[in-house]
This record gives structure tokens, sequence and C-alpha cells, in this order.
């Protein structure tokens, strides 16, 4: 497997961060995964700057919006969902099935986020089983 240069990401671009050089290794054998230049404080700083201009933008969103786009952050797992687990393996150690469940429980993560998106309302939402689904309001 080929690793590439792994850099940060800061204000919707990856590049290298200011800060320290240092090695990640791979546990099993102690040989290097890849050399990473770590974030210093101007970039947290970028980082942090670039949050609070992308929030109100993100709060803007309709809930449907906001939905649409963690379904496309879970998709985008589960479509590399063996390279990322196969990259989690290497930086930590983790047996193989470990980390594909991890992986799995991330895209997961973003499914459930999208799907609250869509059902946070004061309204009864769509039954989903075969149950009966009730609300009261006091």
């Amino acid at each position: 497997m080929s690793i590439p240069h792994l850099d940060i990401f800061v204000g919707g671009r990856w590049r290298k961060g200011g800060g320290a050089v240092y090695a990640t290794y791979y546990p099993a054998n102690g040989t290097v995964v890849a050399t990473l230049n770590a974030a210093n404080e101007e970039d947290v700083e970028e980082a942090i700057a670039n949050a609070e201009i992308a929030l109100p933008a993100w709060a803007g969103l309709m809930p449907h919006q906001r939905a649409t786009i963690l379904y496309k952050i879970a998709e985008g797992i589960r479509a590399h969902s063996e390279e990322l687990a196969q990259l989690q393996r290497l930086d930590n150690g983790k047996p193989i099935n470990e980390t594909r469940a991890l992986v799995a429980s991330a895209a997961g993560t973003f499914q459930y986020f999208g799907a609250a998106c869509e059902t946070l309302e004061d309204t009864v939402t769509p039954v989903r089983g075969d149950f009966l689904s009730m609300s009261l309001h006091e």
C-alpha cells in the first residue's frame, strides 16, 4: 500500500503544517508509516478563523440540506472504507477487523446525524417498523 504524504486541512485545502516534523510508526514492527508536519499556533488560529466564517453558512442551511452533506460524508467514508481501515491499522496497530468496524462506525455516525437532521422536530416521525409511534405535548 502506498502511503501519501499527510498534511493538515485548513480553510478547505490540504497543506503542510508550520509546526515540528515528526514520524508516525506502525506499532507492530516499528517501521515509519509517514513523516508529518504538525500544526503550529498560527495554523490553529487560521483554522479557528475559517471555522468562524463557515459556521454561519452551516447554521443557515435547512435541516434537509445539512442531512444531504452528512449523508455524502458517510458515502465517502464507505467508498474508501478499506483504504481508511488499512491506514488506521498502520497508525494504531489494531487488527484489521477492528479498524474496519471503526470505519463503519464513523460512516454510521454521519448517517445517524444526517437522519437526525431530518427528524428532529416536534411532529411524530414516520413509522419505520412494525410498531406504534406516539407523541404527547405537555
